[in-house]
């Protein structure tokens, strides 16, 4: 036996409703970079042990990353601004990249001290996330690509079955 949802009434005008998406939109996009943060900041002040610490955050940063790609790539939606590309794609690898190999750069300079070992964690670091990132991103436009390809043809047909 299925239960039916009830649909409640929304009480809010256009201009409301305009409102609530742009505050749960920033309000995601703070919960998400907070967590990111939080969960670099217990990793870089206590090492090893900021794992255990961190669990919760980064398990609630995964499931809001997860949820982004997958909805995301279901609606065929890429991003405002930026066109799904090589050249998007290695940019923002090379970002990331960069990024964790500061970030593990001064980690491995905090923990032991020694300069080119940092310097040496910390290149390898780059290219490694860089990529990652980057075969990850490509994955995700061929992903996205194949499902604007599958909604663009529904509707194709559904607008061929309306004419006939």
């Amino acid at each position: 036996m299925v239960m039916k949802k009830k649909k409640r009434k929304n009480i809010l005008d256009e201009r409301q409703e305009q409102q609530l998406l742009r505050i749960e939109h920033n309000g995601f996009w703070i919960a998400f970079w907070g967590l990111a943060i939080a969960f670099m900041i217990q990793l870089f002040l206590y090492g090893i042990e900021g794992r255990k610490l961190a669990a919760g955050e980064f398990i609630v940063f995964i499931c809001l990353s997860l949820y982004m790609l997958t909805s995301c790539i279901r609606y065929g939606i890429w991003d405002r601004w930026l066109v799904p590309s090589i050249k998007v794609n290695l940019f923002c690898s090379g970002i990331a990249g960069l990024f964790c190999g500061i970030y593990y750069l001064l980690v491995s300079y905090r923990n032991y001290h020694a300069l080119w070992g940092a310097v040496a964690t910390g290149v390898f670091m780059l290219f490694f996330v860089a990529v990652i990132c980057f075969i990850t991103l490509t994955v995700a436009t061929f992903l996205y690509r194949r499902r604007v390809d599958v909604l663009e043809n529904e509707e194709e047909r559904s607008e061929s079955e309306e004419d006939e």
